[in-house]
């Protein structure tokens, strides 16, 4: 058998209704002629059918375990972050020398080989974006200063021929 790449975009699959946009991304990322392969993760809650509609797309995939808060954990304001803490599994992936995890209901618009090649030291094992503080659908348990003019990602006018800026930033020490 191959040795696995070193380096992979990865998402993290748990049930059918991510599977249109996993397989959009997986597209949208093959289109940027990145030389980082794809692979799907999935846990044990995503069916057969979705296993086989990933592999008759030739999306590589990889079974990995479920990962769960220990204790009672509810998530009765937003019950979709129940299957936020199966993404943790990544750092248990010693496969790889670098993962970029990315969610499946993302749209890649360019390339973006650079995140492969940030370079980490031995004491930053994590790189991470920011937190969506803008709360647009004004949910009440978000903080009360997560407000609408904090988004850093603005939806462009249907007239914009082009994006108003492709800078990408870097937060560092």
């Amino acid at each position: 058998m191959a040795e696995p790449p070193q380096k992979v975009w990865a998402s993290l699959i748990t049930n059918l209704n991510y599977l249109p946009g996993l397989l959009t991304l997986a597209h949208s990322l093959h289109r940027t002629n990145t030389p980082y392969p794809f692979i799907a993760l999935y846990t044990t809650s995503f069916p057969d059918e979705g296993v086989a509609a990933l592999r008759a797309r030739g999306i590589p995939s990889r079974e990995v375990p479920t990962i769960t808060p220990s204790g009672t954990c509810t998530h009765e304001h937003d019950p979709r972050f129940a299957e936020a803490w199966k993404k943790l599994i990544v750092f248990a992936l010693e496969d790889y020398a670098r993962i970029v995890l990315l969610d499946s209901d993302m749209l890649v618009r360019q390339n973006m080989d650079e995140l492969m090649e940030i370079p980490l030291d031995e004491d930053r094992i994590l790189a991470a974006s920011h937190a969506c503080a803008c709360n647009p659908l004004k949910k009440q348990h978000y903080p009360r200063d997560w407000y609408a003019t904090l988004a850093s990602l603005r939806p462009e006018p249907p007239t914009s021929p082009h994006p108003r800026t492709t800078t990408i930033h870097y937060i560092q020490d």
